[in-house]
């Protein structure tokens, strides 16, 4: 399990912008996990908030880039929770596994009583690496604790050996380790060993098929996996440049308004509901 950090995890300790500079309000918000990290993120807030979107990004840079995916909803009427996981941005520690889950426990539970405080819905909005992360965690929350009533999952992988060998046979000079690396990577946190356990929650998948980072067909394998109620949607654009695209920001505000019913999806996509 050591060294993974190397394999997975991008950080960027530089924070390029904050919201003021798009002239969201805003908060911090600082969480200690259970091993005694401090963990930061942003509380975006909305004038008057109909929800909370739960957002955990993709494996590189940190909350001051990855805001351009969402910093439009708090005029929708959302607020939105994103957090650097350790060693990103102005969270302490490094970053691996399982230690990362610990993070992102940490600032579930600060949801939980702000959601409880206000007397709003939550959901999650997860993207790449966070799609992976989320995609185990949430799925192993005991019901009662599930505060979420839908997950949004943007461009994810099937699991880590699975990634590990499709970066390295890309590559001449990498092609001979992919038989060698991921026998060191983790298998008991992949998305489609553990996908299916997130019913009866609603899900909403998305995922480029131009995607050139993360393989459109490990997306696919993970949501034939889950279980319904589950939708899919093949977005457009390069990796996780979904929310660029007017079509794709209603779509989510379609399923953040009724998870339980499936979105109008773009005419242009190939989508279903099960």
């Amino acid at each position: 399990m050591s060294g993974c950090s190397g394999f997975f995890f991008y950080p960027m300790k530089e924070l390029v912008r904050t919201p003021e500079d798009l002239d969201l309000r805003y908060q911090d918000v600082n969480v200690k996990t259970e091993d005694g990290v401090q963990i930061h993120g942003w509380l975006l807030q909305a004038d008057k908030p109909k929800g909370i979107v739960f957002f955990l990004h993709g494996n590189a840079e940190n909350i001051s880039t990855h805001i351009g995916s969402v910093y439009w909803l708090p005029e929708q009427g959302y607020d939105v929770l994103l957090m650097d996981y350790r060693g990103y941005g102005l969270s302490q520690g490094k970053p691996d596994f399982p230690q990362v889950f610990q993070d992102v426990d940490a600032m579930y539970r600060w949801l939980q009583n702000y959601c409880k405080q206000h007397q709003i819905p939550s959901y999650v909005l997860a993207q790449s690496l966070g799609a992976t992360i989320s995609s185990y965690y949430f799925s192993q929350l005991a019901m009662e604790d599930r505060i979420f009533e839908g997950v949004v999952l943007d461009s994810t992988f099937s699991g880590h050996q699975d990634i590990a060998r499709y970066v390295l046979n890309r590559n001449m000079i990498t092609w001979p380790f992919q038989f060698i690396v991921p026998h060191f990577l983790p298998t008991e946190f992949n998305p489609k060993d553990h996908i299916a356990q997130l019913s009866p929650t609603p899900l909403l998948m998305m995922h480029s098929p131009d995607d050139a980072v993360l393989p459109y067909e490990q997306g696919k394998l993970v949501y034939n996996q889950a279980k319904a109620p589950k939708y899919w949607i093949n977005n457009q654009g390069p990796h996780i440049a979904t929310f660029n695209f007017p079509q794709y920001r209603q779509v989510l505000l379609e399923f953040l308004a009724n998870p339980q019913q499936q979105p109008n999806l773009p005419a242009t996509n190939h989508a279903r509901m099960d």
